[in-house]
């Protein structure tokens, strides 16, 4: 619910990650000015009982648990205007990953190699798989006959991304003929999406049962 969505909500809950990211979600809150009381949690969780905290999200949440600590001081609510600062400080905090990047950027921008800044510029860059979810998707996409295939702009609303590994951890066929597209095979929802599926595994693992 981050971004590209029209929905609003009295209270928007957050996974702490970055500010930027935190005030995406708050655009979700109140969207028309419509709740005067409306509310963004920022929150943690441990990672035990089958949660994991996102690998990507470590820095970022430390910045800005920073920023609160400095906004509170002051006695304020973090803005816009602290996006910046939180961007420059990981930057200098990554390791020199994300300057290194930069500098690669700028270079290929001088040297006219556009298709190398697109793919240095690219916004998500997770190693992940399309599994298909949607039932009728998956029939059109085991139809022998091409001609029946749906295109990608089908394929996305009815698809979802898992990271590599969990393909085999939930056994999910690939589809033939479309390397790393596999389909779900488990339960699936409206309202849980595939961790339908996924929290009985779960729990069948917590209770000391083979998952697959």
């Amino acid at each position: 619910m981050e971004a590209g969505v029209d929905f609003s909500f009295r209270t928007a809950f957050r996974e702490s990650w970055g500010l930027v990211n935190l005030l995406q979600i708050a655009g979700r809150a109140s969207r028309s000015g419509e709740f005067d009381d409306a509310e963004v949690w920022d929150f943690r969780h441990d990672a035990e009982n089958g949660f994991s905290l996102h690998p990507q999200a470590k820095l970022s949440r430390r910045i800005l648990e920073q920023v609160f600590a400095e906004c509170a001081g002051k006695n304020r609510q973090p803005g816009p205007d602290d996006c910046t600062d939180a961007l420059q400080r990981e930057i200098l905090q990554d390791h020199g990953e994300k300057a290194s990047r930069m500098e690669e950027i700028f270079q290929a921008e001088k040297d006219a190699d556009y298709p190398q800044v697109a793919k240095l510029c690219r916004i998500i860059d997770a190693a992940t798989y399309t599994v298909v979810v949607e039932k009728e998707l998956i029939q059109r996409l085991e139809n022998p006959d091409r001609s029946q295939w749906p295109n990608s702009r089908e394929v996305m609303p009815g698809s979802v991304q898992l990271w590599i590994g969990k393909e085999r951890e939930f056994a999910l066929p690939e589809l033939r003929g479309l390397p790393g597209v596999f389909r779900w095979n488990l339960n699936y929802d409206a309202f849980l999406g595939y961790m339908a599926g996924v929290l009985p595994l779960l729990k069948a693992g917590q209770e000391g049962l083979e998952l697959l």
